[in-house]
């Protein structure tokens, strides 16, 4: 007991110590859906662990230029082609093939990736399905993208269409927890997905980490629970935005 006291204390030192240290503007960037959804209820708690920090968070869907717009940090997840970005991840979330009961009901249960071929298919067109799926099951996957009666690229806007009845799409299950656990929509096919959607926090290799950056990043890593990961170069690729 007298152990785990004065590791807490030794922790509460910590970051009483880091908290008068940490000043300043951070700016932010990271998609709207994710912003929304995931990161603001986490941002009260840290602002109460570090009030000398002011946060500028803003919320879009395009690619930004962390070095010519004057932000400290972007929070992505995906990839694209870029050099000299270093990327720590923060955490996972599952990825989930849903549709309503109703919509099951009328047009049958899918059992693999070729009965998706009989069903209305919905996408997000900036999702690339072959970072979820078995390599075996691409081509298929790929018919079912090409052929998509709807394509936007706002997973809220898709949550919205499937929840309507309009057909069947693969969400982050973050979006859609609640209406899977009260049954407002079904999960399919759990097996068919297989790699969960990797979120990231980037910033240039060559800059120097304030530690008002520091913080935050191990902020993230903390209140989703991932095990930390060490900073690595990513080379000619940087983390762009999905949802």
């Amino acid at each position: 007991m007298v152990h785990v006291l004065n590791e807490y204390t030794s922790l509460v030192d910590q970051v009483s110590e880091e908290s008068t240290k940490c000043t300043g503007l951070l700016r932010i960037t990271t998609s709207v859906t994710f912003g929304e959804q995931v990161l603001a209820p986490k941002l009260p708690k840290f602002m109460s662990l570090y009030p000398d920090i002011q946060l500028d968070l803003e919320l879009n869907n395009r690619k930004v230029d962390l070095v010519e717009e004057s932000f400290d940090l972007a929070i992505r997840v995906g990839s694209t082609e870029v050099q000299d970005f270093v990327a720590t991840q923060i955490c996972q979330f599952p990825m989930v093939l849903c549709a309503t009961p109703e919509y099951i009901k009328q047009h049958g249960q899918p059992e693999c990736v070729r009965d998706l071929n009989t069903h209305v298919w919905l996408i997000d067109k900036k999702m690339p399905i072959n970072d979820w799926v078995d390599d075996k099951d691409i081509d298929q996957w790929d018919a079912l993208f090409t052929s998509a009666p709807i394509s936007v690229n706002s997973p809220n806007i898709l949550k919205t269409l499937v929840k309507s009845g309009a057909g069947v799409a693969l969400i982050p299950k973050f979006l859609v927890e609640e209406e899977l656990a009260d049954g407002t929509l079904i999960q399919l096919m759990k097996d068919a997905i297989k790699q969960p959607l990797s979120v990231h926090v980037i910033y240039p290799e060559n800059k120097y980490i304030p530690e008002k950056s520091r913080v935050f990043i191990n902020f993230l890593k903390q209140q989703y629970g991932d095990n930390p990961v060490e900073p690595q170069t990513q080379g000619n690729r940087l983390l762009n935005t999905l949802i």
